[in-house]
């Protein structure tokens, strides 16, 4: 027997039971808290999925790099949906069933607006306490490092084509002035009795055409400023603009800022370079249609990225020439700045050339980037970033 007040042994037990059961109890909520703060806090989108194309959780990173309202709205949305190319999730379900897992898969994602971006996914199979199968798997964001690869991909490309460029050039540039010397000699020779002067003078015509593309090669292979300054962008805007659209019956709209930075650059091989650009605008603008030409101050500080483009920190002068012309079409984008590519009509004049492929190579000599945004139909916007002077 026991006394009032005084708890038998198995009393005892039962309460130390019950005060260990709530201890796990409390230890299990914690662990729970500490993963779910885990899972939402890491800068990476983590998710749970099923074969049939059901989300069943992920964590905040996920739904604010698929650019969702919220969880709910994406858990909503079936798997297939966030890949651009369905033969991308095809080649996954592929590696799946074969391995069990994928690591370091690549494709392009697409976000709730419809926008795409790279990713790269790393996915497991994992099965629930019921033996169902799950995929547990990961996101990263890798558009920046695509951005860098392609860049480094160009440089080498422009490196060759400097070489192979400047080669040719002088090569040319011999040939050029001992077809011109005995052509200049014939035409002296003929001067009074005037035997074929209309051919020999459009022959050193087309020798004075030949003589500047050799110069754009030179200009090609140049791979720092013959000559660096600090320089205000206004005066070499007005100047190249008048330089292009004197005479044309084209609208020209300036935008420029009042406190625009200076920039360190070439002034003459600037100038150069937006005046191939104001002449692309000007050959596809229509009578009293509008160019617009601007500049205004920009920096970049966070992501590092300015419309797509891969930027080192800091401040920039951003130009823009923007037309009302016919568009350039998506499929033709990736390759404007290729020698002697071009959408115009071919063997025309103004179809032939270097033009965009010497304003890339310009303004890449002078630290900076060049953007092209357009659209079938709906006019063409290049834009300039020159890193500002310290």
């Amino acid at each position: 027997m026991t006394s009032a007040g005084t708890k038998t042994q198995q009393e005892l037990i039962a309460e130390l039971d019950k005060l260990r059961q709530e201890n796990l109890t409390l230890k299990k909520g914690l662990i729970k808290d500490k993963y779910q703060e885990l899972f939402d806090g890491l800068p990476i989108g983590l998710y749970l999925s099923t074969p049939d194309c059901r989300l069943l959780d992920c964590n905040q990173a996920m739904v604010d790099m698929l650019g969702y309202p919220d969880r709910k709205t994406l858990l909503e949305t079936r798997t297939p949906d966030l890949y651009q190319d369905p033969e991308d999730r095809e080649r996954l379900l592929k590696l799946l069933a074969r391995q069990g897992l994928a690591r370091g898969f690549e494709f392009e994602a697409k976000r709730h607006d419809g926008s795409t971006f790279w990713v790269e996914e790393h996915v497991r199979t994992i099965q629930d306490r019921d033996g169902a199968i799950i995929w547990q798997g990961s996101f990263q964001d890798i558009d920046l490092r695509k951005e860098a690869e392609k860049e480094l991909t160009n440089f080498g490309k422009y490196e060759v084509l400097a070489n192979l460029a400047k080669g040719i050039a002088h090569d040319y540039s011999n040939l050029l002035a001992a077809i011109r010397g005995n052509i200049e000699l014939a035409k002296l020779q003929g001067e009074q009795r005037k035997p074929g002067r209309e051919p020999l003078a459009q022959a050193l015509l087309a020798c004075d055409d030949a003589t500047a593309l050799t110069q754009q090669f030179m200009d090609l292979s140049k791979t720092v400023p013959q000559f660096e300054a600090y320089v205000s962008m206004t005066p070499i805007l007005y100047k190249a603009t008048e330089d292009v659209f004197t005479g044309s019956r084209v609208n020209i709209r300036f935008a420029l800022s009042d406190d625009l930075l200076t920039v360190r650059a070439d002034p003459i091989q600037l100038q150069n370079a937006l005046a191939r650009i104001l002449l692309n605008a000007r050959d596809v603008s229509g009578k009293n249609q509008e160019v617009e030409v601007g500049a205004g101050n920009i920096c970049v500080r966070e992501r590092g990225s300015q419309q797509g483009i891969l930027m080192l920190n800091g401040d920039y002068v951003h130009i823009w020439i923007k037309d009302q012309g016919p568009g350039i079409r998506q499929k033709h984008l990736s390759r404007i700045f290729d020698p002697y590519f071009s959408t115009k009509k071919q063997y025309s004049r103004k179809g032939i050339g270097l033009g965009l492929t010497l304003v890339q190579s310009i303004i890449s000599r002078h630290r900076g980037y060049v953007y092209v945004d357009s659209e079938k139909s709906r006019g063409t916007t290049i834009h300039v970033y020159l890193p500002a002077a310290e």
